[in-house]
């Protein structure tokens, strides 16, 4: 499951690393992020809610009823899908947590994500794990934004996969 957590939390720097930063803008970043102001819970739902974040070989949907959380990771033998809810903390933490289902095993993986504004600048962490990166607001670098898109991207893609272990599992 492994896999999954990388995917599932740790994204943002993931993307962010993946990028043109050096180690000196990751430091300078996280130096900025830790004077901010920590996001109300209502700024947060206003970035997420009904929203799907692309990642390099997957995405999440953050659905607006019962805030529910569907995602799915990889192709082929290494696609999974994952099933769960998000919610928000007082302190502006976004989380979400969901049962990840593969070929091979299944396994539940909770991810949570700090958010704070300096300025027009608001940064995001996963709070277990990783370095503080730009959601948005920083014209001149990577935005973590733009991988978020409106509505849902993720349940066909889901049910694809869902049908696929199906298949499998009566196959064998």
């Amino acid at each position: 499951m492994r896999a999954f957590k990388l995917v599932a939390g740790a994204v943002g720097i993931a993307c962010l690393l993946a990028g043109t930063a050096s180690a000196q803008t990751v430091s300078s970043i996280g130096k900025r992020a830790e004077q901010g102001k920590p996001l109300t819970a209502g700024d947060v739902l206003a970035i997420y809610n009904n929203m799907t974040w692309m990642w390099k070989d997957g995405a999440g949907y953050f659905q607006q009823e019962k805030r529910q959380f569907a995602g799915w990771s990889g192709t082929g033998p290494a696609a999974a899908y994952g099933e769960g809810v998000w919610f928000l903390k007082d302190d502006g933490t976004f989380c979400f947590r969901a049962k990840w289902t593969s070929a091979k095993k299944s396994s539940t993986d909770y991810s949570c994500f700090a958010h704070r504004r300096v300025g027009g600048t608001i940064y995001a962490k996963n709070t277990a794990k990783g370095d503080w990166y730009v959601l948005t607001g920083d014209t001149k670098g990577y935005q973590e934004i733009k991988m978020l898109k409106p509505g849902d991207r993720v349940s066909k893609r889901v049910q694809e996969i869902k049908d696929s272990l199906n298949r499998q599992a009566n196959a064998g």
